[in-house]
């Protein structure tokens, strides 16, 4: 047994409050991890179990031990969209862990969010990934609010988005470690966070369907309730290198963006050269690597309709990598004078195809009925709408973006009243009551 730290009070304790808001945010269908218990059947249980709960969190955090069995994660697969699927980069490793564990998890990181928010040092205010209030469309209406006020200004902005190669699962845990150092976490949170990242183990099932255990040394598991915070902690220093005047970070989780902004392309390109170097340096630093292949750069700029920026390329690392008219970014297709006519036909073909197998499965006569349809529909609905918040104003503009989105919204709405084809945009959409 490990002994107490001496900087252990009972002030410390979890109270019944901390469990409280800790069961609040269990997530009640995902799927279970080794032990077999969902978390709607432990969340349930905690009315009976609770003060044996807290009291076995309290003895956990006053040894600094996070229990070996909750270390061990069921890992699973999950195949990446547009990736060859012989490829070890084409799956995305979800581990599946005890929910008890994952409870003790969420105390763990209400309490590191509250120290940094409250004493601080907190995170890098250009950091949106799992953090409570932001999303994706924040940070994508940053980039645009920045790089907009540079074309207004008669400047050009060059956006750079760098690829970390495999980010979470290889961030080496000392530099976690010297990250809660660096924010001044308390010791006996440091303490049992150490334990945290130690002794880790993953069960997945091979090829012919063998079970195989591997020890883990590095990285944060996906899945987990702590590990996107640490994850956080430890890639904060990336995010506060010191980059000269007219250049500004936008991150998501490990999706770095780098924008610089300048008088013209060629001061803009060394500008941002200069950036993406010192970037590189603390990416390595930290014990990632950037992928140089997967990097995009693209200008931001006020030219003409028909006019384009000239051809130009950008050193990343040992590589150069061509400025092109288009960037993918955090799921939106951008341009550089931010009508999205590019987003929106890459958008087509594939809400297209996704209507076209739902329409397999939807006949008009028999099949499932209404409501189970407009559940159908709600998710071409979900894949069109992503970024709207972004785009809206642009897609009202461009009549032609417009139509294209219109044509697949009216086929499944036929398909949801069981209507014939010659139906209207207007009467399909009002019958089945999918807003247009």
């Amino acid at each position: 047994h490990r002994v107490a730290p001496v900087n252990w009070s009972t002030g410390l304790e979890v109270t019944g409050e901390e469990l409280e808001r800790a069961v609040s945010r269990m997530k009640r269908g995902t799927a279970p991890g080794p032990d077999g218990i969902p978390g709607r059947a432990l969340a349930l249980a905690v009315a009976t179990l609770g003060d044996g709960l807290r009291q076995m969190f309290n003895t956990c955090l006053r040894h600094s031990t996070f229990p070996t069995s909750w270390k061990e994660a069921r890992m699973v697969l999950l195949k990446k969209e547009g990736r060859p699927a012989d490829s070890p980069s084409a799956y995305r490793p979800i581990c599946l862990l005890d929910e008890t564990g994952k409870l003790f998890e969420r105390v763990l990181a209400a309490r590191l969010v509250q120290h940094l928010s409250r004493d601080g040092p907190d995170l890098a205010d250009c950091q949106y990934g799992f953090r409570q209030g932001r999303s994706t469309m924040d940070a994508i209406l940053r980039v645009r609010s920045l790089s907009e006020q540079a074309v207004s200004q008669g400047k050009v902005a060059l956006g750079v988005s760098l690829d970390v190669t495999n980010a979470f699962n290889t961030v080496p845990w000392e530099k976690i470690r010297e990250a809660l150092v660096a924010h001044r976490v308390p010791p006996y949170l440091r303490e049992v966070i150490g334990s945290y990242l130690s002794d880790r183990r993953i069960h997945f099932v091979g090829r012919y369907g063998e079970l195989h255990h591997r020890v883990v040394d590095c990285g944060v598991p996906q899945g987990s309730v702590l590990g996107p915070l640490l994850w956080n902690l430890a890639y904060d220093a990336v995010l506060r290198a010191d980059l000269p005047h007219g250049v500004y970070v936008i991150c998501y989780a490990d999706d770095i963006f780098i924008l610089a902004v300048e008088e013209d392309f060629g001061r803009t390109i060394r500008l941002a050269e200069v950036a993406v170097a010192t970037v590189v340096a603390r990416i390595h630093a930290l014990g990632l690597s950037v992928s140089e292949a997967k990097t995009e750069a693209m200008f931001f700029h006020g030219l003409p309709r028909r006019s384009q920026p000239p051809p130009s390329w950008i050193r990343v690392g040992d590589s150069y990598v061509r400025v092109s008219q288009y960037i993918k970014y955090l799921g939106l297709t951008l341009d550089g004078r931010w009508c999205f006519d590019e987003h929106f036909d890459r958008l087509a073909p594939r809400l297209l195809a996704t209507a076209n197998a739902l329409c397999g499965i939807l006949p008009n006569l028999g099949g499932p009925r209404e409501s189970v349809r407009r559940l159908y529909l709600g998710v071409v609905r979900s894949m069109a709408l992503y970024g709207a918040p972004v785009w809206s104003a642009d897609l009202v503009a461009s009549r032609r973006s417009l139509d294209s989105l219109r044509r697949v919204q009216r086929r499944l709405a036929i398909r949801v009243v069981r209507g014939y084809r010659t139906i209207s945009y207007e009467a399909a959409t009002l019958l089945s009551r999918f807003p247009p």
